[in-house]
């Protein structure tokens, strides 16, 4: 792995939370594919976030997959980044602190959603999950995703998150590689990292100068996806894009359906999960979606 003096670099995988087909965690699941992402060389486990499912799990739960997931990467170099963040800025320092007991890394901060505050506020409330980070000794991933939040945070925001000593990077999902984030990639300081949070844009945004990403896709085919970041980081650009074109249709097929379903569909098919069932309101994916998917990774691994 190409190692720089920055906190976030790699390919970040937002793990799914599996459960058994009669809805309860199936931890061992967890487990087993934590372990195989560990050994498969990615940066980073990011558990509670959106592929994760974490909105639809209790604080006991969370726990639990927090737990797991810090065991899998005990002894290694693998940073354990946990999703807190809430539209709350009370909540998402609760579920900051659900971690205390945990050897967490950092925590992936989500952009408040639904109530679609002001920047000022948004900022303020990067800010305080900052300070709540300081003192769980921990730093922070911003995470910028207005199709989820119904909120753009401007570069110069960003860039004011930056100073603050504990938010060390961001999740940039918006959209595709826009103005404001090849400003934000070519004004970023140093120790400050631009991760890519759409995966068809991952290797482009790692040409243009940024660190990695965190991707869902990464659950399948995931040494080639770190192959691909560690040889546009190397400027072994012929590489990166090669592996990028390979991997572009499971990105495609992978968010056919509503992320996570086809990735769980597809890793309960390759015998890494137990079981693609996921909590309402999400439905399993359909078995096209997932053969579909799956028939493009036996692809690339053939």
């Amino acid at each position: 792995m190409v190692t720089l003096e920055v906190m976030f670099q790699g390919i970040y995988v937002p793990v799914v939370t599996p459960f058994h087909q009669d809805g309860t965690l199936d931890l061992k699941s967890l487990g087993k594919l934590a372990d195989r992402l560990v050994a498969d060389g990615v940066a980073g486990l990011v558990p509670l976030g959106t592929t994760g499912e974490a909105s639809a799990l209790d604080a006991t739960e969370r726990s639990l997959v927090v737990e797991t997931c810090a065991k899998a990467v005990a002894g290694s170099q693998t940073e354990l980044i946990v999703g807190a963040g809430t539209n709350s800025t009370k909540t998402t320092i609760e579920h900051m602190a659900e971690s205390q007991n945990f050897d967490v890394d950092a925590f992936l901060i989500v952009t408040p959603y639904y109530v679609r505050p002001s920047e000022e506020g948004i900022l303020a409330h990067f800010a305080a999950a900052g300070d709540a980070a300081e003192e769980l000794d921990a730093d922070v991933m911003l995470y910028n995703i207005p199709a989820r939040t119904g909120r753009y945070v401007s570069t110069e925001g960003l860039l004011t998150c930056a100073t603050h000593k504990r938010i060390l990077g961001v999740k940039q999902a918006v959209g595709g590689i826009d103005e404001e984030t090849i400003k934000l990639l070519a004004k970023a300081p140093d120790g400050f990292s631009v991760l890519a949070g759409d995966d068809a844009f991952i290797a482009p945004t790692v040409i243009l100068g940024g660190q990695g990403g965190v991707s869902a896709s990464a659950h399948l085919a995931t040494p080639l996806w770190v192959e691909m970041v560690d040889a546009v980081l190397a400027a072994n650009f012929a590489r990166g894009l090669e592996l990028h074109e390979a991997l572009l249709p499971i990105v495609s097929t992978g968010f056919s359906e509503p992320n996570p379903v086809v990735f769980k569909g597809v890793l309960a098919a390759t015998g890494d999960i137990e079981s693609d069932f996921v909590r309402l309101p999400l439905i399993p994916a359909k078995t096209e979606s997932i053969k579909a998917c799956k028939n493009i990774l036996d692809e690339i691994k053939n």
